[in-house]
């Protein structure tokens, strides 16, 4: 992607994604998404063409299962070939360590796909195509450690019970990676707006369908009503009302868990369960009494020098940062708003033109100069473009993005965290997230603490293997 202009660039506020002083100010040819080899001639897809004179990445996963394979180093070569002329030959080694990374995810993560937009692209209508479609985006998440929520309907409930059950990763299903027959552990209940009729009746009503469905078929969900979208003063009384709707309700409604965008605060005490706290807002003081209190406390979006930022224009580290910042604090869930922001959202001026992802890097915007977006939202690409059908890839399903494979990375990263404190050594990890993360969230002073070389996470990846090894 060409990015000519940083992402919020205000020179003297900064914007969402980072103050003046941690704008990055990354511009020039910056690559995202992952184009399979499997996509069509000429769009990316094997056998390909590099023009002279420039550089061509080339990704491969290579996924080593936990039955079957032998621990050590095992050897290859990677044969580049012109036509039929073989023109380099590269040394690959690839070392196999004598544990697993298990299934569950100990960082857990939450993002937002619509189904709309994957219908658009795809060339979907709402049904069976699209709903497996869906679920082959869940499949690629899967394989990423990441879990998507979607509109929250109950036609989404119905139609993706596999997702929650672990039926749609396993053989059967063409699934194979990390968490086979594992299902995910979350569910957003009308997703950026309740949908019940607007009565206490119909709050006791919905809430009680809802709460007995999950009870009865999938108790170990972490489900939740998300009540409304980043609320300001004037909807505080409407949602407390809501909410007390949903509290005293004394049948199985009652028991529903009430989420909300916004950081700890008094006004909202006693309203809210689960508090879901822009990055740039949220102090140790207020998720200490929260959680005092019994609420839950997720991180949302993401804010320079806080935490890394979600765009294109950001350094390659920035999602692989995200799981190591939340097990630092002990913040179990980041929600990230979008995946498939290949549409204007509401906000947006104008709000009716779908944006063409591959050509363009600004995928969101208020139409104000200081109020842009590059990759915002995009984590995910579509294989086929209904909308712009000479961006079609051929690819009958979704394609992954290099932020994506970051943030998968970073949920790894944990994972070896998480199996080094089972075997006594937490003291070490705790030194090594406040060595290579010094200050982040409320820590944080006027810029980033934190290195931007991707080396520096792989060497710390082999320190925390060694540990696990030692025990």
């Amino acid at each position: 992607m060409h990015v000519t202009t940083p992402s919020y660039n205000d020179p003297e506020g900064g914007g969402f994604n980072w103050t003046a002083a941690a704008n990055p100010r990354l511009t020039g040819w910056i690559p995202d998404a992952l184009v399979p080899f499997g996509a069509k001639a000429g769009k990316g897809g094997a056998p390909f063409d590099v023009v002279s004179n420039t550089n061509q990445g080339v990704w491969a996963d290579i996924y080593v299962p936990k039955e079957g394979v032998s621990a050590g180093v095992y050897a290859g070569r990677i044969r580049v070939t012109v036509g039929d002329q073989q023109v380099a030959e590269i040394p690959l080694e690839l070392e196999v360590l004598d544990f697993a990374l298990p299934d569950e995810n100990h960082y857990r993560s939450m993002v937002f796909y619509s189904d709309s937009n994957i219908a658009a692209r795809h060339g979907l209508r709402r049904g069976p195509e699209l709903w497996e479609m869906i679920r082959h985006y869940h499949r690629m998440a899967h394989r990423h450690r990441i879990e998507l929520i979607g509109s929250g309907s109950w036609d989404e409930l119905q139609a993706l019970q596999g997702v929650l059950s672990g039926e749609a990763f396993t053989r059967t299903a063409a699934y194979q990676g990390p968490g086979e027959g594992v299902g995910n552990t979350l569910f957003s209940i009308h997703t950026y707006g309740v949908r019940f009729p607007d009565s206490e009746d119909g709050y006791r009503r919905e809430s009680d369908r809802w709460v007995r469905w999950f009870e009865q078929n999938a108790p170990g969900t972490e489900y939740f009503l998300y009540l409304t979208d980043e609320p300001g003063h004037d909807r505080f009384d409407w949602v407390k009302e809501r909410a007390r709707w949903i509290h005293q309700n004394p049948g199985p409604g009652g028991r529903l868990p009430v989420f909300l965008t916004k950081w700890p605060m008094e006004k909202l005490v006693g309203a809210i369960d689960i508090w879901c706290a822009p990055t740039g807002y949220l102090h140790e003081d207020a998720n200490e009494a929260a959680r005092e209190r019994g609420e839950r406390v997720w991180l949302y979006a993401a804010y320079r020098p806080r935490t890394p930022g979600d765009v294109t224009d950001e350094y390659g580290i920035a999602f692989r940062l995200k799981p190591w910042i939340a097990h630092k604090h002990g913040i179990p869930r980041w929600f990230t708003w979008e995946s498939t922001h290949w549409y204007p959202n509401h906000n947006e001026k104008p709000n009716d033109r779908p944006k063409n992802i591959f050509l363009d890097p600004v995928v969101f915007t208020s139409g104000t100069p200081y109020s842009t977006g590059n990759g915002d939202g995009t984590l995910f690409y579509p294989g086929q473009d209904h909308i712009f059908p000479d961006q079609d890839r051929g690819y009958p399903g979704p394609m992954s993005s290099i932020r994506m494979k970051m943030y998968r990375r970073g949920i790894q990263d944990v994972e070896y965290m998480w199996l080094a404190d089972q075997r006594g050594q937490g003291g070490e990890v705790c030194a090594l997230l406040a060595e290579l993360l010094p200050a982040t969230m409320w820590e944080a002073g006027e810029e980033p603490s934190w290195s931007n070389r991707n080396a520096d996470y792989e060497r710390a990846r082999r320190r925390l293997a060694a540990l696990i090894a030692s025990q």
